[in-house]
């Protein structure tokens, strides 16, 4: 297995606006570059646009510099029913990629 691509922000749109067939045609266009036998290895790809997953939307908040700071307040306010089941969810520590959480 051989992962070609990983992006999010605004190249995670330009991939996730391709079908999947091109998106692994485009990955493995990419990866010949480095490696070109790999055509000759290659059997299977997958491929994953988070951003049209009907139930993800994305995988986590991507804020520009000092947007979450800003933000922050907003993000940990109670909306509707989902008053307190969220606040772990939205402390600063928790809302970016990697964090372990309080």
């Amino acid at each position: 297995m051989l992962p070609a691509s990983y992006t999010w922000g605004q190249d995670a749109l330009q991939w996730g606006s391709m079908d999947e067939r091109t998106r692994q045609k485009e990955a493995l266009d990419d990866v010949v570059q480095i490696h070109p036998w790999i055509r000759e290895e290659y059997e299977v790809g997958i491929s994953h646009a988070w951003y049209s997953d009907r139930f993800a939307r994305g995988a986590f908040p991507l804020f520009a510099p000092e947007q979450q700071t800003q933000l922050q307040t907003a993000i940990e306010q109670p909306e509707g029913r989902m008053a307190g089941s969220t606040s772990r969810a939205t402390t600063a520590r928790c809302s970016t990629p990697g964090s372990r959480g309080p």
